[in-house]
């Protein structure tokens, strides 16, 4: 029993001390675990440490976030209520403006039925001073014919009165005194033949003015009637008082006997001139048969007895005819004396018509200078309300920029209001996310503490040696694989975001035409050569393109530096070019980008510009930026902040102005993107500031890219974003140079390049022409005197008609720079009768191109 006890208290101690070396292994590899853990769990200590502080900084940035959003709240509910207040005067201001308006707008109207009014009146007045003007000269003009035909009748008179005479002294006439008194009517003739011809020429002379006066005659042909009728009764009623009056003084009968002869003389003159024309004639036909039958006289000696008698057959018949001209005498007489009282009626009525003419032309006189008075005042009622009106509309635009600028501030502070909020929703969300995280590790670290305690408890039990060797047990493991689960699955802390482009697009598709992925990155090829000849061949059925060569100004030196090659050109927005520009010549197969984009690098691969200013660039990211890129080139954009391509369906983003440079050539000091300003107040326009530094001649220039507003009527803010960007670059200049503020002495050259939209005329070209900064414009260097810009730089048709005229210019530092070349202008010819764009041109500017070179320092 006992050896068999001792066998089995041996096995037992054998087995014992097995295990005793299992458990002393177990212990070594539990102590060796348990320094791992240890070393485990004071890093675990440090990370929460770390997460602690960091929790720290999330609070103290959430506390920042809080306060921020509570004075961003103050800032923008005041501003709110600013801008309302200001919204409110400024609709207060344009009910006024308007109220104004409309008064001033019935204020004109009635200035302008009274203006027509007076004016009616006046020309009625005129045409009445008019007519009665007419009608005294023609009294007048009646007048004086009257008194000449008298004056020639009693000429007449005295003549026949005369021949009377002589014919009654001829009673025992012979054939000496026919053929002197033959003679005598040859005078006769030829003088009435004379006065014939005279007679003629007044008739053709009274017949043009008879045509000319006919319609004035028409017109006044019923109140000359009535005025003759008046007349002829006024006649017949001094005809019977003139009966009366020899009634009642017989003693004065033959003197009114005779006035009332003359009066009827000059009445029945015309009729027996008429006859006495007629006479004549018959006697002027009478003197060609006399005349005719002396040379048959002299021809024939036989018929001289026939024609004797002839002449004494007609010699009797003249003296019918003298007894026939004394009738007439007495009866001219008698009508003598009717017309001397015709005449003195027509005197007294003459006098009568004349004294109211005066007192109308006193009157006339009188009224005229009212008028004018009136006009005047008029005149300057208007102008004070056209100006006031100029005024008003100027204040309603500049209250239209203001609404447009307020409702843009508004706009922005909503999304900054609108952005803020979604980052405080973003931070609370991660700030929940982080402590719902802490604690489920906290709890998780709870469970493992107190699953560890259980295990040390059931240890002391179980065994005192193993509980020394071993005071933590497997617990540790369990403790590393809790935290381990727990850091590994919880999320990482949040980061700030990184610092990205505000204009650049999130997605951007790049051209595949030129844009090839290559390993997740964009490569474009580097090659110009390869380029070009890719756009000519995608360019192989267009027209050809503009033959341009360069026209040396300058020889210098140009075997020791290269020139510096500048390019400005206005590439023509797609969206404004298929959109809102409406060039009405150009085919929309010419205005599409799968064909346009070829020609425009193919324009920037011919002349390989070290400096390349472009305006309207709206297919920045996506082509010219990846594709310039792998040329060399650095480059900077700036868009327009209200761009009008963004009105335009299926546009391409917003359109700006890009500034590339040759990376091999210059590097970059300085960039900024300018907002232009007019009266403190930012525009839509927008320009690119850039410092430069030559790698060749290590000298620095600034260089700058503008797009000025477009349209007439907007000069004013032209010149103030002129002045804005003289401002800037001003300062840019003075700050690299570090001297006193005013001080414009450097040697800092300065090129502006861009799209000013203003002629040589406006003031914005004065400015720059004018500015201290001693500017001046390359393209004058084409001309012959160098002093005028192109005929045009721009030449397009639109609905509203067509425009050729210059635009564009590059403006340079005459003191520091020195212009080697320019590339001249395509003719008329070259252009074609569609003007531009075209299938051979992309854009409706033409591309400016010069050399420069830094002048040598004084």
């Amino acid at each position: 029993m006992s050896r068999r006890e001792l066998e089995r208290v041996n096995g037992k101690k054998l087995e014992a001390h097995g295990q005793l070396g299992e458990l002393t292994a177990d212990g070594t590899k539990l102590e060796r675990n348990l320094q791992r853990q240890m070393a485990s769990l004071g890093q675990f200590e440090k990370q929460l440490e770390g997460e602690t502080e960091k929790r720290k900084d999330l609070g103290q940035q959430t506390e920042k976030l809080k306060k921020e959003l509570c004075e961003s709240g103050e800032v923008f509910s005041l501003a709110i209520r600013c801008l309302k207040k200001n919204i409110a005067t400024m609709e207060s201001k344009i009910e006024e403006g308007q109220a104004t308006r409309l008064l001033c707008q019935d204020h004109l109207t009635c200035i302008y039925e009274m203006f027509r009014r007076q004016h009616d009146e006046e020309s009625e007045v005129r045409a009445e001073h008019f007519r009665v003007s007419q009608q005294l000269e023609r009294s007048e003009l009646q007048l004086a014919e009257r008194i000449a035909s008298v004056v020639k009748h009693n000429r007449e008179i005295k003549e026949m009165d005369k021949q009377i005479r002589e014919l009654l002294e001829a009673d025992t006439i012979n054939k000496c005194v026919f053929e002197r008194n033959q003679e005598e009517l040859c005078g006769n003739v030829d003088t009435e033949k004379k006065n014939i011809r005279q007679l003629e020429e007044e008739k053709s002379m009274l017949r043009r003015l008879l045509e000319e006066g006919k319609r004035k005659q028409e017109e006044h042909m019923a109140k000359t009637t009535a005025r003759i009728s008046g007349t002829r009764r006024r006649y017949e009623e001094l005809r019977r008082e003139e009966a009366m009056l020899q009634q009642r003084q017989p003693a004065s009968a033959d003197a009114d006997l005779l006035m009332s002869h003359v009066t009827q003389c000059v009445a029945t003159y015309r009729q027996i001139e008429i006859e006495c024309l007629w006479e004549i004639e018959q006697s002027t036909a009478e003197t060609e048969g006399i005349t005719w039958s002396s040379e048959e006289k002299r021809r024939e000696a036989k018929g001289k007895e026939e024609t004797l008698k002839e002449e004494e057959a007609k010699w009797n018949e003249e003296q019918s005819r003298h007894q026939r001209l004394n009738t007439i005498t007495s009866e001219l007489r008698r009508r003598r004396t009717e017309l001397e009282l015709s005449i003195q009626g027509l005197r007294e009525k003459t006098s009568f018509l004349l004294q109211p003419r005066e007192e109308m032309k006193t009157e006339l006189e009188e009224m005229r200078a009212s008028r004018v008075g009136t006009l005047d005042k008029q005149a300057s009622e208007l102008r004070a309300v056209e100006m006031s009106i100029y005024d008003t509309s100027v204040k309603l635009e500049q209250v239209g920029m203001e609404n447009s600028r307020l409702r843009l501030c508004v706009r922005q502070m909503m999304e900054d209001v609108s952005r803020v909020g979604g980052n405080r929703d973003r931070y609370w969300q991660e700030i929940h996310q982080f402590h719902q995280d802490k604690k489920a590790l906290f709890e998780s670290l709870q469970e493992a503490w107190r699953e560890d305690l259980l295990v040390t408890e059931d240890c002391h039990s179980s065994d005192g040696v193993l509980l020394a060797l071993c005071p933590m047990g497997g617990g540790a493991t369990r403790l590393y694989s809790t935290l381990t689960q727990a850091l590994s699955g919880s999320p990482t802390l949040p980061f700030p975001p990184s610092h990205l482009d505000p204009h650049q697009p999130e997605n951007t598709n790049l051209d595949p035409d030129f844009c090839q992925e290559q390993r997740g990155s964009p490569v474009c090829p580097p090659d110009p050569v390869e380029l070009l000849r890719k756009c000519e061949e995608a360019l192989r059925d267009r027209p050809p393109r503009f033959h341009r060569k360069f026209i040396k100004i300058n020889e210098g030196d140009s075997a020791t530096i290269i020139p510096i090659r500048v390019m400005q050109w206005n590439i023509l927005a797609q969206a404004l070019g298929e959109g809102l520009d409406s060039f009405v010549q150009c085919p929309l197969e010419a205005l599409s980008w799968s064909r346009r984009k070829y020609l425009i690098l193919e324009e920037i691969l011919t002349y390989r510009p070290h400096i390349l200013c472009l305006q309207e660039v709206d297919h920045y990211y996506d082509t010219f930026q990846p594709v310039l890129t792998g040329l060399g080139y650095s480059s900077d954009f700036c868009p327009k902040p209200w761009s009008p391509c963004l009105d335009v369906e299926g546009n391409n983003g917003p359109d700006g102005c890009a500034l590339f440079f040759d990376h091999s050539r210059f590097e970059i000091l300085e960039s900024m993107s300018v907002r232009l300003s007019a009266m403190r107040i930012p525009t839509n326009q927008v320009a690119v500031v850039t410092m430069l530094r030559c790698r060749t001649t290590a000298r620095c220039m600034c260089v700058a890219v503008t797009h000025l507003k477009a349209r007439s009527g907007w000069e004013w803010l032209r010149s103030a974003q002129g002045s804005d960007l003289l401002r800037h670059l001003q300062n840019l200049v003075q700050r690299h140079v570090g001297g006193p503020e005013g001080d414009l002495s450097s040697d800092i050259p300065l090129l502006i390049c861009g799209d000013f939209n203003a002629i040589p005329s406006e003031e914005v070209y004065r400015r720059f022409i004018t500015s201290p900064l001693s500017l001046d414009s390359a393209y004058k260097k084409l001309s012959q005197d160098g002093l005028t810009e192109p005929i045009y730089t721009t030449w397009k048709i639109r609905p509203t008609g067509e425009c050729c005229t210059t635009l564009d210019y590059i403006w340079y530092s005459q003191d520091t720079l020195r212009v080697d070349a320019v590339l001249d202008m395509p003719t008329e010819e070259q252009i074609g009768p569609n003007r531009l764009p075209s299938f051979s041109y992309p854009s409706d500017h033409l591309s400016l191109v010069c050399d420069f070179s830094f002048k040598e320092k004084e």
